[in-house]
């Protein structure tokens, strides 16, 4: 049996995440992605790294792009690292 899944992973699909150059496999420049999917994966050079799926977000925060890239964990975890969209409360009873 898997382990179980996290109460509060560190990235999760919706997310916006902003990394440095050296915290990002493959591209150039500082990454704003808008994450569509997150695959699990090991270790490189005993750091784990995750890999990310998503849009690219423009300057003006457009959606640009597809990306595939693999981000080091200990850069998600770091402050404003990771945006996470605020979960509407419903004010409206159900069936009315």
């Amino acid at each position: 049996m898997g382990a179980p899944e996290p109460l509060n992973p560190i990235v999760d699909v919706g997310d916006t995440i902003t990394l440095s150059q050296g915290d990002y496999l493959e591209g150039v420049g500082r990454l704003h992605l808008k994450v569509t999917a997150v695959a699990a994966n090991g270790p490189i050079e005993q750091e784990p790294w995750v890999y990310l799926y998503g849009k690219e977000l423009e300057w003006n925060g457009a959606e640009g792009r597809n990306r595939a890239v693999l981000a080091r964990v200990s850069a998600l975890q770091q402050p404003r690292a990771v945006d996470r969209p605020k979960v509407k409360a419903s004010t409206q009873p159900e069936g009315g």
